[in-house]
């Protein structure tokens, strides 16, 4: 394992739990994703990024997709 000094005492995500909903991003669809993602073979890493970027896209377009 390599030492790097610049993480001592860092959080390191596991990516074992999804991230949370948002108000605009939650329910069914947020299940849906991260359950669709799974069954398609993606790892925990990627499926904790992918929803994690869906969730966060409102926040930068200012407002629920229609």
């Amino acid at each position: 394992m390599h030492d790097f000094p610049f993480l001592k005492g860092a959080i390191v995500p596991t990516y074992n739990s999804l991230p949370s909903e948002s108000k605009h991003f939650q329910g069914v669809y947020f299940k849906k994703l991260a359950e669709n993602l799974h069954l398609a073979g993606k790892a925990k890493r990627t499926v904790y990024g992918y929803v994690r970027a869906v969730k966060n896209c409102p926040n930068s377009a200012n407002g629920c997709p229609k």
